[in-house]
């Protein structure tokens, strides 16, 4: 198989490609928000993701592209209410002029909102917290989280080298489960120290 070089732009250098898998290549492409229809400026972005997944097909490879639609968007939210209905009813539309193909999967309808951020630790050997941030981990948490308990399901602190601990919302939060509204500072700054070179660290936010 011939060999495929591209540019990395975190380390900005130009880089051997060597998949995770020998064969097989997850790809994610943001995709559009559907407050209207897609537009030539959309395009270029989906027409790139496009033929890198060829090119990386023509070479051998089984590749899963994977891209998203966000329908809950500032601009969802306000032309919906514009029109006097619902948002999902409004960018239904316009979710089925961008694709309705057999792969095609909803999961935000019925579903949890989640977000995960890394923090750091090794991948495949390589350092990867060079940008890791106690600091924003703490103010993330203090500024953004705590004061959304009532909403949250969870906050998940994880160390792929033990010590991971959960935080409940309200709604969740019974007798032996650690509650959100009472998470204290030290428990914060203990869960967001710096991820050591030995262990995978990140942050699970459930809506």
């Amino acid at each position: 198989m011939h060999e495929i070089i591209f540019y990395n732009s975190l380390t900005r250098k130009k880089e051997l490609f060597k998949p995770i898998n020998d064969k097989k290549v997850g790809m994610y492409s943001c995709g559009p928000t559907v407050y209207n229809y897609a537009h030539i400026g959309n395009f270029r972005a989906y027409i790139f993701s496009d033929l890198v997944r060829r090119v990386l097909e023509d070479f051998g490879y089984e590749v899963k592209l994977t891209m998203n639609l966000t329908d809950v968007d500032d601009k969802t939210i306000k032309n919906s209410k514009e029109n006097n209905i619902s948002l999902n009813e409004y960018t239904k539309k316009y979710k089925n002029g961008v694709w309705t193909g057999k792969d095609y999967k909803e999961y935000a309808e019925n579903g949890n909102l989640r977000f995960d951020f890394i923090l750091g630790g090794l991948d495949e050997g390589s350092w990867i917290t060079e940008n890791f941030s106690t600091k924003f981990c703490m103010e993330l948490v203090n500024n953004v989280v705590k004061p959304l308990h009532s909403s949250l399901e969870f906050l998940y602190f994880y160390r792929s080298k033990g010590n991971s601990s959960t935080f409940y919302g309200d709604k969740n939060c019974s007798s032996g489960r650690k509650c959100l509204s009472d998470i204290s500072i030290k428990e914060v700054y203990d869960n967001c120290k710096r991820c050591s070179k030995k262990e995978i660290c990140s942050v699970t936010i459930d809506f």
